[in-house]
């Protein structure tokens, strides 16, 4: 007896699977179909943005100014956004400062309830 056994596969069966794998190929689950309409969403968006940004500055150093007068324009953006920035950075700290100690004060309470249900057992 051989070791291993070929199976016989009519035409007609081979031709249904190479059909519906052609199929699922080129009609993927909507799955696969949300996840690449989110993708290229985003591609999008961040085209936009990239764009928006590149038109900001050239429409400031394209602007009928003085050049003196553009520079302490572009300061002035560049000081308020890393000041922004730098609160963000702050509220961040603050907010993961506070969640740490939550998480903390919690782990505490469940050890301390873990021992006291362990001295009672």
């Amino acid at each position: 007896m051989p070791s291993s056994i070929l199976v016989y596969r009519s035409p007609m069966v081979v031709l249904g699977q190479i059909k519906r794998t052609m199929a699922w190929l080129f009609n993927p689950p909507y799955e696969l179909k949300f996840l690449q309409t989110m993708s290229n969403n985003s591609k999008v968006i961040g085209a936009l943005l990239v764009g928006a940004a590149a038109g900001a500055v050239l429409g400031i150093l394209f602007a009928p100014e003085k050049g003196e007068d553009t520079r302490k324009k572009i300061m002035t953006n560049a000081n308020d956004l890393a000041d922004g920035l730098k609160d963000r950075i702050v509220q961040g700290k603050d907010l993961i400062d506070d969640l740490v100690s939550r998480l903390s004060s919690k782990g505490e309470e469940f050890a301390n309830a873990a021992k006291e249900q362990a001295r009672t057992m």
